[in-house]
């Protein structure tokens, strides 16, 4: 499986058109139709996480005993 993923550079290097210098290479020609089921995350910072927090109104949480119910 190792020798599997370590060769998927190579192999994909080897399907682009040669004559290109590196970094001219059309993205297209060797990966497929975006995925509509993916997203990304960026690193954030613990204070970034703070501000946004501080932004969101109080007072709209059902609570957890709410939510919980009747256990």
């Amino acid at each position: 499986m190792s020798s599997h993923f370590a060769s998927i550079g190579q192999s994909v290097a080897n399907k682009l058109q040669p004559n290109l210098p590196y970094g001219q290479y059309d993205y297209r020609t060797y990966l497929r139709k975006p995925s509509e089921k993916s997203m990304f995350l960026i690193p954030v910072t613990e204070e970034e996480l703070a501000n946004i927090g501080k932004l969101l109104k109080n007072g709209n949480s059902r609570g957890l005993m709410n939510r919980l119910g009747a256990l």
